[in-house]
């Protein structure tokens, strides 16, 4: 359900999922808290950091919890293999745990996001491999399963488009029959479904399929709807009420934060906002998806957990004062540096996703000492954060790279070069950047101009903090004062920023001005789609 947010912009991709909903025609009325209020893992491999959880959740009200179907390969690429006995031991221990905590687990299993041939809804082997897991789960106390469908292509195999016609069709059919399956067992489970049109924008896109599905699947069986977009700045009353109207139900909530793996894994640490003081009477559930480290997730899941139990009365700023105090005396220093720069801004707001942001080297000289000092904290003998170090050192240390490099000399920050397409690279990075597409757009090319004076006249090699596209690398020309820098395809990462220094011409530094040119040479591409490049800024060492 989360993929790289320039990805999610242009997905090929459909629709996703839902739990015991009310009939469309109750009213719904605000109240104090969610009923069920809980979280699901992300990418946490094996059963270790769900027994984790189940403490923390506790201690924070909370009380249902999802196995993602990313915790084993039998939950969805190999689906059609049942669980081993061990992992159902371990699901059974998870269950125990949790139900000594007031915890419902849910089971997850997703037959078509990475499914190796596709799903076929109307082959009896692959609807029985489905419902051998559903049978398994409840015989070892896990009565609610969530039936994920999401990020699916809407092709659909030869023998559903024989028997069915439609994607939405087959999902009915395939869904229905395992819930009317699944009231045959005692003691009753519940079920979510999450259909492939999961946020509002995609329900309105596939208005055929939303119908039929909002009408055709059992009424009985919530769906999951992640609110406006995948990752939505806003969920408010209004909206779910809009979702309502087109699921015939109340939805159930799958908040996408703080996930982030459309980030490299980078802390998404700021607390929860805009979420509406009185969604717990419009929707049947709420569930927030958080990061792949658990350790992290302590810090802004402790403004969720305030947020789902208080909804009317919770704040954002107070919820940091709160996640602070959470942590010993001793590390709250190092707690407040994390939120610093790593919890400054929520989705939607400017310079998201938050980060160090240093556009100077003095700054960048500063940020590089506080940096050190939350290392310094963080790892010292007496801290209870070291495995939260743990989790957010690879981030910590190549932000920690970065501005030393930026410290070394004049700099010229992407948002600020002339040309290009800097205010499209908003919505994937958070930020105006120096953003060049393919030459049929009109937008590649970008310009920054320095001025020589008696500190940087002697300047000798150029540094770019850069990026390629997530799907093809560009080939790219620099120049400076029109002598060729270099040009093809530079070795920028397709991932991430990163830096790479290039030797200046001699003849390019003459005169009092440094004009720098980046152009993609590629002649086919449209706008908003790779190949593309990516500047955050461009630097003069001598």
């Amino acid at each position: 359900m989360r993929r790289l947010l320039a990805a999610i912009v242009a997905s090929s991709t459909i629709l996703s999922g839902a739990l015991c909903a009310q009939p469309a025609e109750t009213q719904t009325t605000a109240s104090t808290a969610f009923e069920i209020r809980g979280l699901k893992g992300l990418y946490w491999d094996g059963i270790e950091n769900y027994y984790k959880a189940v403490p923390w959740m506790a201690e924070h009200n909370m009380n249902w919890l999802m196995l993602c179907y990313t915790a084993w390969p039998e939950s969805a690429r190999e689906w059609r293999k049942d669980y081993t006995p061990k992992q159902l031991s371990e699901m059974k221990e998870l269950v125990t745990r949790a139900n000594d905590k007031g915890i419902t687990v849910c089971l997850s299993f997703n037959p078509g996001i990475w499914s190796n041939p596709p799903l076929c809804h109307s082959c009896e082997d692959d609807y029985q491999a489905a419902w051998r897991k559903v049978k398994d789960a409840h015989s070892i106390g896990i009565y609610w399963i969530a039936l994920c469908l999401d990020d699916i292509a809407k092709d659909i195999v030869p023998a559903d488009k024989q028997k069915y016609g439609t994607l939405q069709e087959a999902q009915v059919a395939f869904v229905n029959r395992m819930w009317a399956d699944m009231k045959t067992l005692s003691p009753p489970p519940k079920m979510i479904f999450c259909p492939s049109a999961y946020t509002t924008g995609e329900m309105k896109k596939h208005a055929e399929y939303t119908k039929v599905i909002g009408e055709k699947i059992d009424p009985q069986i919530d769906l999951f709807w992640t609110g406006p977009e995948v990752c939505s700045p806003t969920i408010t009353v209004a909206e779910a009420q809009e979702a309502e109207r087109m699921f015939n139900r109340q939805p159930f909530v799958w908040d996408n934060y703080p996930v982030n793996d459309m980030f490299p894994w980078r802390p998404l640490l700021a607390p929860v906002d805009g979420r509406d003081p009185s969604l717990a009477g419009a929707v049947s559930g709420i569930l927030f998806n958080p990061m792949k480290q658990w350790e992290l997730n302590r810090i802004p899941l402790v403004s969720v957990a305030d947020y789902l139990s208080n909804p009317a009365t919770y704040d954002p700023a107070e919820a940091v004062e709160k996640t602070v105090r959470e942590f010993p005396a001793k590390d709250q220093p190092a707690i407040r540096l994390l939120l610093k720069y790593y919890g400054s801004s929520f989705w939607g707001e400017k310079n998201f996703p938050p980060g160090p942001r240093p556009e100077t080297p003095e700054e960048a000289q500063q940020v590089a000492a506080d940096l050190e000092q939350l290392k310094s904290l963080m790892t010292s003998k007496s801290s209870t954060l070291q495995p939260m170090w743990e989790d957010v050192r690879e981030r910590v240390e190549e932000d920690l790279k970065q501005v030393r490099l930026l410290a070394d000399g004049p700099v010229i920050q992407g948002r600020q070069m002339k040309g290009g397409a800097g205010d499209l690279a908003e919505k994937a990075f958070g930020q105006k950047l120096g953003l060049v597409y393919a030459r049929p757009t009109g937008k590649s090319r970008i310009a920054a101009v320095f001025n020589l004076d008696s500190a940087t006249t002697r300047a000798a090699r150029l540094r770019l903090l850069a990026r390629n596209g997530d799907k093809k690398k560009p080939r790219v020309r620099i120049t400076a004062n029109g002598e060729k820098v270099a040009e093809g395809l530079l070795g920028f990462s397709q991932s991430d920023f990163e830096a790479k220094d290039f030797d200046l011409p001699e003849q390019s530094a003459s005169g009092n001005k440094l004009e720098v040119v980046i152009e993609n040479l590629e002649t086919t591409g449209s706008l908003g789609q790779p190949p593309w490049f990516a500047v955050k800024w461009v630097q003069l060492l001598p």
